[in-house]
């Protein structure tokens, strides 16, 4: 089986690629196995959600750049959005869960409630907690920084809040990437550059969180993760621009080499992690940022099993896959 469905515009091992990060996402939150007496393991060598999670941004950002591509590829010149176009791309981006979400955000409010009602009393609680869902309505939380915030109701929805905060500026951040660059070094370039911004944010955010009451830059914000949004980008451009050459036996080595060195990244990353700082967070970003895009460019015995049908039914049906739907060729750019 071929690793694209051209009348389709998917590349399917990336689809299979999600199903693997939505089990080990499910896997960290799966904290019980870190009880007992073989919860050593659990601990320092599965509970470990950061590599997955970060796979699911760069696939935003590979999917909807692939998808902005398809729509100007006979433009020269940026095309920036409106301020409405870019609202209507961030609805369009989390219309589908949007009704799943709010069930889950209101099946939450009496454990939050009773949570804070046991340290303040009844009107603290109720301006809290109103504060809390006003901003989870509209799904900002995870814009103010605050751990209290990003992860009121339930903690995994700072995850689609971080995005819809993404996707507001995302027009704009595509068609300046678009229009900057255009050859393969300028790619590169500004591969390595996002990559070292990721680095330097980290650090800096490492030391906000220490010293202010934003407990949650380093992790859960937009203002860090849209860099990991636009490194996806890049790595669409770097695609597009390669992906015909690439495809050699050294396309295959890249992507044997990029898979052994991840999950033996992803085994020992809970021992050396502390020891590393915020260059912890540039080798998750580079791994699966190589990953990504060898599953992409190339067609071999890794790509295939990931792409089979099994796999990718079940990538598929944990939810929209970034990639397919920003391939449509409806223009939400106003």
């Amino acid at each position: 089986m071929g690793n694209s469905d051209k009348s389709a515009g998917k590349i399917l091992s990336l689809d299979g690629m999600r199903f693997i990060a939505i089990l080990i996402i499910m896997l960290s939150h799966l904290e019980f196995f870190g009880n007992g007496d073989n919860g050593y393991i659990y601990t320092h060598y599965l509970h470990n959600a950061q590599p997955a999670v970060d796979y699911f941004f760069l696939l935003s950002g590979f999917g909807m750049m692939l998808g902005f591509i398809k729509r100007n590829h006979n433009r020269r010149s940026a095309h920036v959005a409106s301020i409405s176009g870019s609202i209507r791309f961030g609805i369009r981006h989390i219309r589908k869960i949007y009704p799943t979400y709010i069930l889950f955000l209101l099946i939450g409010i009496p454990y939050q409630m009773q949570s804070i009602l046991q340290y303040h009393d009844l009107l603290h609680t109720l301006v809290i907690s109103g504060g809390e869902f006003v901003l989870s309505i509209f799904m900002l939380q995870s814009a103010t920084g605050i751990q209290q915030f990003s992860h009121a109701f339930n903690g995994p929805a700072w995850f689609l809040s971080s995005l819809f905060v993404i996707y507001l500026i995302s027009p704009k951040l595509m068609a300046l990437i678009h229009q900057y660059f255009r050859t393969t070094k300028r790619i590169v370039l500004g591969l390595i550059a996002n990559v070292v911004i990721i680095v330097v944010i980290s650090g800096m955010f490492m030391l906000v969180e220490v010293k202010t009451p934003f407990d949650d830059f380093n992790y859960s914000s937009p203002w860090k993760r849209v860099f990991y949004v636009t490194l996806g980008m890049f790595i669409a451009m770097l695609y597009i621009h390669t992906h015909q050459i690439i495809r050699t036996v050294y396309g295959d080595i890249l992507c044997y080499a990029s898979f052994a060195l991840s999950i033996a990244w992803f085994l020992a990353r809970n021992t050396l992690a502390p020891g590393l700082s915020m260059w912890v967070y540039g080798i998750d970003v580079v791994l699966c940022g190589v990953m990504l895009y060898s599953l992409a460019v190339t067609d071999n015995v890794v790509t295939r099993f990931f792409s089979g049908k099994g796999i990718v039914w079940l990538g598929g049906a944990t939810g929209d896959v970034p990639v397919h739907e920003s391939l449509s060729d409806t223009n939400v750019f106003g």
